[in-house]
């Protein structure tokens, strides 16, 4: 469905980048497969690219015996999120990754804390149908 958004060039997109980095990561050449549908629209300011980059780095690391622990894992992700956004950052990367709401604090080797959950908060995701540059 939004397949036309997306790079024609398949060393374009960021899973392919992804991949590139673990294996430059690692130091060697990993073959796969990768097949991504996440049905989510781009531009919608609901972090896409971010489930795109983490799925494509959880993947990897789990296929290849969890080789990178998840603070190197989440550096990537960050590094890789900016290659969209024209900056590293954490804010899409780090919950999707890690789950909950986190703060991102980036001191002292610590990129990320989860900030506690309220059960009394009602939460509500909009999609108001425009492309929004995240």
């Amino acid at each position: 469905r939004f397949a036309d958004k997306l790079p024609s060039e398949p060393r374009e997109n960021i899973v392919y980048q992804c991949w590139e980095r673990f294996c430059q990561e690692l130091g060697k050449q990993i073959p796969v497969a990768m097949t991504l549908e996440k049905n989510m629209p781009i531009g919608s300011g609901l972090g896409s690219s971010a489930c795109s980059v983490v799925a494509a780095l959880m993947a990897m690391n789990e296929h290849c015996g969890k080789p990178l622990n998840d603070t190197r894992l989440l550096a990537l992700m960050g590094e890789l999120e900016g290659r969209i956004s024209g900056s590293i950052h954490y804010d899409n990367v780090a919950p999707c990754f890690l789950g909950g709401m986190q703060l991102m604090i980036e001191e002292n080797d610590i990129i990320s804390q989860q900030v506690p959950r309220f059960d009394e908060w009602l939460w509500v995701l909009a999609y108001p149908g425009i492309k929004v540059s995240t």
